[in-house]
């Protein structure tokens, strides 16, 4: 700006692409005008956008995800991308849930990511905050991206912080129908989208966070069972079973009942206590993942013993 006579006023223009710098901040996460590091003190704090806030903190989530598996896609042996994902040796922590209550963990425990461990930690907190929120992340699509991000880790890395930050992404997203209804959809759609099985190699060999991925997995498969539909229309409170008047219902169920996926195998050495993997989890988490699992065959055995059912009546 150069010098004015007395009396006048100064030149203010600036060009038109001027910013001005804030080191301090460069670094930070933004959502919706929100920084998540300030956010995630406060979850309960009233977002003025908030279905602007979990689609940018979950388009943010999926871009650092794909810079992660799009290298370790093209080499499986870039050991620089494993070692910045690893898990720093720490003992095994509280078990997550006792098997019987929902798990409502929020924060995630050091797993960490500059990007992905405060995107993950953001989003469940939005969700468990407000579940409204869920209808609009099904609209989005964003159920079968995370389920196709895992099947694209696990083959790599299937007990690090990328894998560990879907898992809990997943978890939230099975309180909702409408999601596990898409990513049911999509697995219908296109084979080589298996949610079930993925999950399950997530756990091959077993891992201290294994209960969790096992609950996962439990509240799909009981969101994607169709019951029963009685004669006047309504829905049954009893039997549940494949079809009904949704078209993907229980498309889920059936991938778990498949003998290529071997599930029920699976789960059987968890109870048996053969599993590989389980000495590497707690005895309070491997009682949980028992229970979750009980569960889960309850759920299978019931389906089946509804196919017997229908097929008497052919």
């Amino acid at each position: 700006m150069e010098a004015t006579s007395p009396g006048t006023s100064p030149d203010w223009s600036m060009k038109d692409d001027f910013q001005v710098k804030y080191p301090s901040i460069d670094n930070e996460l933004r959502a919706a005008g929100v920084y998540i590091r300030i956010y995630l003190k406060d979850p309960k704090y009233a977002l003025r956008e908030p279905k602007r806030f979990i689609d940018e903190t979950l388009r943010m989530f999926l871009g650092r995800a794909e810079e992660i598996v799009g290298r370790l896609d093209k080499s499986a042996m870039d050991r620089s991308v494993l070692d910045g994902m690893r898990r720093p040796d720490a003992p095994a922590g509280p078990a997550l849930g006792d098997g019987k209550t929902e798990t409502k963990q929020i924060v995630l425990m050091q797993t960490d990511d500059a990007v992905l461990t405060p995107c993950t930690s953001a989003a469940v907190c939005l969700m468990q905050v407000r579940e409204t929120i869920l209808p609009h992340v099904a609209t989005l699509g964003y159920g079968p991206k995370f389920v196709q991000i895992l099947g694209r880790v696990t083959p790599h890395d299937p007990h690090g912080v990328l894998a560990s930050c879907c898992i809990r992404l997943l978890y939230q997203f099975s309180e909702s129908k409408s999601i596990v209804k898409s990513i049911a959809a999509k697995s219908s759609d296109t084979s080589s989208m298996r949610p079930i099985q993925i999950l399950k190699e997530s756990m091959v060999p077993m891992h201290k966070d294994a209960s969790f991925t096992i609950e996962t997995m439990r509240k799909m498969l009981e969101q994607n069972s169709v019951k029963g539909v009685s004669g006047d229309g309504e829905m049954d409170s009893g039997m549940m079973s494949i079809g009904g008047s949704d078209e993907h219902g229980s498309a889920l169920v059936r991938e778990a009942l498949d003998k290529k996926v071997n599930l029920i195998q699976f789960l059987t050495s968890i109870l048996e206590g053969t599993v590989v993997g389980g000495e590497l989890v707690g005895g309070e988490d491997m009682g949980i993942c028992k229970v979750h699992v009980v569960e889960i065959m309850h759920t299978l055995e019931q389906v089946r013993i509804s196919q017997m059912s229908d097929l008497s009546f052919l």
